[in-house]
């Protein structure tokens, strides 16, 4: 299994690509969620893509375009997303982040609505360690592995 990730710089991102087998686009290393066909073109084999980033609205186009990309393929999309964003979230990094996250969660479940052979999840958090949260690294990599490894679709987990 080969892992694409967004965001793979700090974070969830980071944690999940240090230890995925996986391949990692950020703006660090020239690429960008708001310009998703950069990265559609360097997917590579990757079975499975982990949308993390958030960059403004390139959470939810990204979404879009990596649905539109595997839609019919058996590959596996998970997005790092939330179901609502509590103040606290938003004061801890900034006030239009609560709208970007739940524009990147409907177009997951807009996704999810469509008929396709690709599984989509949305594995919403509350307040990760990196903001002092209660919420670790190394739990949010083993749900994704829990999701991965579901002979059946799991389209939603809340931690």
């Amino acid at each position: 299994m080969k892992v694409a990730i967004t965001g793979h710089t700090s974070g969830i991102g980071e944690a999940c690509f240090n230890y995925f087998d996986s391949i990692g686009f950020s703006r660090s290393n020239g690429f960008n969620n708001n310009k998703p066909t950069d990265i559609l073109n360097n997917l590579k084999d990757s079975t499975v893509f982990i949308n993390c980033a958030h960059g403004g609205f390139g959470q939810a186009k990204m979404m879009k375009a990596i649905f539109d990309k595997w839609r019919n393929e058996q590959k596996h999309i998970i997005n790092i997303g939330v179901t609502k964003v509590s103040v606290r979230c938003w004061e801890l990094v900034h006030e239009s982040y609560s709208v970007e996250k739940l524009a990147a969660h409907a177009m997951v479940d807009q996704c999810q609505s469509l008929e396709r052979k690709c599984r989509i999840s949305n594995l919403c958090l509350g307040v990760v360690e990196n903001y002092n949260g209660i919420i670790t690294y190394n739990q949010i990599i083993n749900t994704i592995i829990y999701i991965i490894d579901r002979e059946y679709e799991i389209k939603e987990i809340v931690l």
